[in-house]
């Protein structure tokens, strides 16, 4: 099992890696870290990156979500 430090410095360490951010990096990361579904959003809803934990797919989230690249404003809310 990894430690919260190890995880910690996982994060860190692609943080520190360069000044832009890649999002689906850090979604990916984040994802295997948490061990969850991860989603990197704006304030606005703006999609910039996500990452499924063991692959798993959603329609719904896929069809709402994903193909627009925006979560919808009442999800926002």
């Amino acid at each position: 099992m990894i430690s919260l430090l190890e995880r910690t410095r996982k994060i860190n360490k692609l943080l520190q890696k360069s000044e832009k951010v890649e999002y689906i990096e850090m979604s990916t990361l984040l994802s295997t870290v948490m061990g969850a579904n991860v989603y990197i959003v704006n304030k606005d809803g703006k999609l910039f990156g996500y990452a499924y934990l063991d692959n798993f797919e959603c329609d719904l989230m896929r069809d709402k979500v994903l193909l627009p690249e925006i979560f919808p404003a009442h999800y926002v809310e």
